[in-house]
Parts: structure tokens; C-alpha cells; sequence
């Protein structure tokens, strides 16, 4: 999904192939099986990919993650919005509800000829987020309510209050590596690691201060990732 730099700064093989070419060689697919696709992004509207697995009896919906700089803008769109009695990263949930109407009829299409398919929802960072927001979306949509919809979401940053993220995580899996701090940013624990870092300011001599070793001798990793609370979007 991410195209010829990533797999260039990686050291793959440049391949002179279109990315849907180069998306069925990296996973073995047939061409035939990609039924829908869009790989270039707008503002709240992320690239994605439709993809039939047979073998496993699944219809993949793949979602890329931030790319360019209007993705990034548009991740910084963090403000709190009022959603299923929490909240939830405003601009990413309209991200979602996009792709929700976007996609009705690819998805539609492809379960009308695979009635028996499992829903997979699958991204990386920001494409994740979006991932476990639409698959919420998916889980109150009629079209899917005897359907088994499950998200697989790679390093995604925080965007459900701590009520969403309990009655949620039956249906979304949130993958991190190890001490991962995308994974642990949000409005709320910026905003709280702000308050620390003042306190701590404030309460240490002006020599002192000079000395980063000093913070970070008082508070260990355990303590920093508590700020750093993944489900901690609201303050």
C-alpha cells in the first residue's frame, strides 16, 4: 500500500510494476482478487484496497497509513467528538464515516458473491485508527450484524475514549511494538505529560534543569508509559 519509496528505504527490490502488481506479488494473490482500489489519498480520505481471500474464506479491507504531509494535518485534527457515549478523534471518525459510504457497494458486491465470508478490516498508524473506527461503524451496520467483522490495527494511535475501547475490544486488536509511543499519544495524555513536565519544571533549581539525566533518574518507563495512557483520550 505504501508504494516503491517504502520498500526502496527498506532495501527490497525496486519493482517497476503498478502498486496493485506489486501489492499481489508481496502477497501472493492473484490480480483477479483485488476487486476494488484507490492508492492515492485525499484530505479524510485514506487509500485503500478490497481484496477476496478464498482460502481463508475473507473479504480484506486494507487501509494505508499517513504518507504526505496532508495525512499528517489531518491526524493532528484531534479533537474530541461525542460518539456511542464516549469520545473519539473527531477527524478520523469522519475519515471512517467516508469510507463507510464509500465503500457500501464494493462490499456489498463482494458478499452477494462470497455470502459466507468473514469481514477482515487491517492498517497501519493512521490507517489502524481509521480501521478500528469504521469497524466500529461496521459493528452497528445492519448489513454486517450476522457477519463476523473483526480489525487488525498495527501500531494505531489512540482514538476511542476508555469506555469505547472496553466495549470494543471483543471485535478490534491493536498490535504495538513493544514501547511503541504512537500507540500511546492522545489529546489527554499529551495534555497530562505537559502538566508533569511543568511540575517538574517548577520544582527543580535553574542548575539543575540543565540536566535531562535528572527527570529521567526520578521516573522510570513503567511511570512514563502510564502517562502515555492508550486509552487515555480524554483529560
Amino acid at each position: 500500500m505504501y508504494g516503491h519509496q517504502y520498500f526502496d528505504l527498506i532495501g527490497f527490490q525496486h519493482y517497476s510494476a503498478s502498486p496493485q502488481e506489486l501489492l499481489c506479488r508481496m502477497t501472493e494473490i492473484d490480480t483477479s482478487h483485488v476487486i476494488h482500489s484507490e492508492w492515492f489519498c485525499r484530505p479524510a480520505k485514506p487509500a485503500h484496497v478490497i481484496c477476496i481471500d478464498h482460502k481463508h474464506k475473507t473479504v480484506v479491507l486494507s487501509l494505508r497509513g499517513r504518507s504526505n504531509f496532508q495525512d499528517f494535518m489531518w491526524d493532528l485534527k484531534c479533537v474530541n467528538m461525542p460518539f456511542e457515549e464516549s469520545v473519539v478523534h473527531g477527524g478520523l471518525l469522519n475519515s471512517a464515516k467516508w469510507l463507510q459510504k464509500h465503500l457500501d457497494r464494493p462490499l456489498k458486491d463482494a458478499f452477494l458473491q462470497n455470502d459466507d465470508y468473514k469481514l477482515v478490516v487491517c492498517g497501519h498508524s493512521m490507517g489502524g485508527a481509521v480501521a478500528a473506527l469504521l469497524t466500529i461503524l461496521f459493528s452497528k451496520d445492519e448489513l454486517y450484524k450476522n457477519r463476523k467483522v473483526h480489525a487488525y490495527c498495527f501500531g494505531s494511535p489512540c482514538v476511542v475514549g476508555h469506555e469505547l475501547s472496553f466495549t470494543s475490544q471483543d471485535f478490534i486488536t491493536s498490535i504495538v511494538l513493544g514501547t511503541d509511543v504512537i500507540a500511546r499519544f492522545s489529546a489527554g495524555s499529551i495534555a497530562n505529560l505537559a502538566d508533569v513536565t511543568s511540575v517538574v519544571n517548577s520544582k527543580t533549581s535553574a542548575k539543575s534543569r540543565t540536566s535531562v539525566n535528572t527527570f529521567v533518574d526520578q521516573v522510570d518507563e513503567i511511570q512514563l508509559l502510564a502517562m502515555l495512557n492508550p486509552t487515555n483520550l480524554q483529560r
